[in-house]
């Protein structure tokens, strides 16, 4: 079934505790929230420093709300530059909503070298009367240059951050083979291009579950229309999406092992179309599954969906984004594979979009910089 990347939780070894520097109190200020991070003793990153902005402490429904907005400065103290981190913030361990993840994907940090990450999000906790609530942030994992990860992996970040670095290295190879047959303009035509893809398709809100809804008779069944990628180890041999009239959708989508070996996990990437056939990204749907070579299983899921306001959906397409094999080993589309099938402006990597953005604030030498610090020479 399709899962939540979101959950999990693992111990921690206390390095050391932080007083929070401001709050919006609304609880005592006897009752002043406190930050823990929390790293391994062998641990590649190490504790810098910190800007504690703010911890908004709400009561909701019998529960404390907890907004925390922090800045970690963390260092690589490690002999490998670090491309992506996952760290865990957690308010207590067993209530829903009591833990989230923070990932930054796409890093060059050299050994030596201090980086930010930013977090902002909100974390559910029972009311803890004469306690403070504390905050603690702890590591999940980091992955080095050449895809080598560190961490205990409870939350699947290994995969994640895996799967960004193929799709970031294999975008920056595009760019760099634009600046090099084609020279700086052709670059900026390049990513004049991609942002004016990026622009022209719009956002939905999209939020999956794992637990099928029950009761959904009314609505109506689009089916899924499939895009066959050359190189994919797993086909979409069809499927269905029932979406009701309380914007719940209900994908059933029907796969296929086509490779030599089996597989444990795939994302299938999915956009719809609205009336005019303008393209609306819908995100990713992960599914968790046990695909012996040859087999053929059904997925089932259900997601939330919000859709911009006066947009319908009167298509959906699905394609393979990902897959990955029992013995860890990912799969990730070629670009080529994308521009040819049409995908290649939908759902555009995270690298993808960050060189946009850093093309559009910095200009056009701050890609060129890039792009020549993160080769692999």
């Amino acid at each position: 079934m399709f899962t939540s990347t979101n959950s999990g939780w693992l111990g921690w070894v206390l390095c050391g505790w932080f007083a929070v520097v401001g709050f919006a109190q609304t609880n005592p200020p006897s009752l002043s929230p406190s930050f823990a991070v929390d790293f391994p003793p062998d641990s590649p990153v190490t504790f810098a420093s910190a800007n504690w902005e703010a911890i908004e402490v709400e009561p909701r429904a019998g529960m404390a709300l907890l907004r925390v907005r922090a800045t970690l400065s963390l260092k690589n103290t490690s002999n490998q530059s670090i491309r992506g981190i996952t760290l865990v913030v957690s308010s207590q361990e067993v209530t829903p909503g009591g833990k989230a993840s923070v990932s930054v994907p796409g890093l060059n940090v050299k050994p030596g070298d201090v980086f930010p990450v930013r977090i902002d999000l909100r974390l559910l906790q029972p009311p803890t009367g004469a306690v403070a609530p504390t905050v603690r942030i702890g590591l999940d994992g980091v992955l080095f240059e050449h895809l080598a990860f560190y961490g205990p992996n409870l939350l699947n970040s290994r995969r994640r951050m895996i799967a960004w670095e193929l799709e970031a290295e294999r975008d920056r190879a595009y760019f760099r083979r634009v600046l090099r047959e084609q020279g700086p303009e052709g670059l900026r035509r390049a990513l004049l291009a991609s942002l004016s893809r990026q622009n022209r398709v719009a956002q939905a809100s999209v939020r999956m579950s794992a637990v099928p809804v029950l009761g959904t008779s009314q609505g109506e069944v689009l089916q899924l229309a499939v895009v066959q990628l050359p190189g994919a180890p797993v086909e979409l041999t069809g499927g269905s999406v029932h979406m009701t009239h309380a914007r719940t959708m209900i994908p059933r989508i029907r796969v296929r092992n086509q490779s030599g070996r089996p597989v444990r996990y795939v994302e299938i990437g999915w956009f719809g179309r609205d009336p005019s056939g303008n393209p609306l990204v819908m995100g990713s749907l992960p599914g968790e599954l046990d695909l012996p070579r040859g087999a053929s299983k059904e997925l089932v899921g259900t997601a939330s969906l919000q859709v911009l306001a006066g947009r319908r959906i009167e298509t959906l397409t699905g394609f393979v984004r990902q897959v990955e094999f029992a013995d860890g080993k990912l799969w990730i589309p070629a670009r080529e594979e994308l521009e040819a099938a049409g995908l290649g402006g939908v759902l555009p990597s995270p690298e993808e979009q960050r060189l946009v953005e850093l093309y559009r604030r910095q200009g056009l030498g701050a890609v060129i910089e890039w792009l020549e610090g993160t080769s692999r020479r």
